[in-house]
């Protein structure tokens, strides 16, 4: 329901700040195919291959990732495409390795989802759900690796940051600052049986 009403309030409010809808229409992005093979491997995993070797599901799946982060630094410059990226978060179990995240410095809460929560009457964890509030790609990298990839990421996208660290709990995200913990079900607050 979250997502039909944050569609409708973004269709409407085109018209609304002086926008055109057949605008999208003009829109170029650059290097297509890497979205459109990221799709194909995740469809091959999934529907035709679903008993494959585990390895390389894996394998697949962070090389989907990888292909579909690619698309987004080649067309970071199109306004809001950061935020058809939304909901990495959760993604990160679908990596199937046997660690779980804690995502201690979540990202700076940005004032459009102030709105949504307000206007939708939303909980923080239907948001996280939805939007990651703004964090559309996450990178898993060997601790000692993380200030190099931290510089390599920010030359291209501006404002990257260690949000979190891998920890032993298998098949769960915790946000503890946000008081959520999710899993493949979705999250919950912290303390919640919903």
């Amino acid at each position: 329901m979250l997502l039909i009403f944050v569609v409708l309030l973004a269709v409407l409010t085109v018209p609304v700040f002086g926008g055109q809808l057949t605008k999208l229409a003009e829109v170029r992005f650059r290097a297509v195919w890497l979205v459109a093979a990221a799709v194909a491997i995740q469809v091959a995993i999934v529907t035709v291959f679903p008993e494959g070797t585990p390895w390389v599901h894996r394998a697949a799946h962070l090389a989907s990732y990888i292909l579909a982060g690619c698309f987004l630094a080649a067309n970071r410059r199109v306004p809001g495409l950061w935020l058809v990226a939304v909901g990495g978060v959760l993604n990160l179990l679908r990596l199937e390795a046997e660690v779980g995240y804690s995502v201690d410095h979540p990202l700076p809460r940005l004032p459009v989802f102030e709105l949504i929560a307000e206007r939708a009457d939303a909980e923080e964890r239907e948001l996280m759900e939805v939007f990651n509030m703004g964090c559309g790609f996450c990178c898993v990298v060997p601790a000692d690796q993380t200030d190099a990839a931290v510089e390599l990421l920010d030359a291209h996208h501006p404002g990257t940051a260690v949000i979190g660290r891998a920890t032993q709990e298998s098949g769960v995200v915790a946000i503890p600052p946000l008081g959520l913990r999710g899993d493949a079900h979705g999250f919950q607050a912290v303390g919640s049986s919903n």
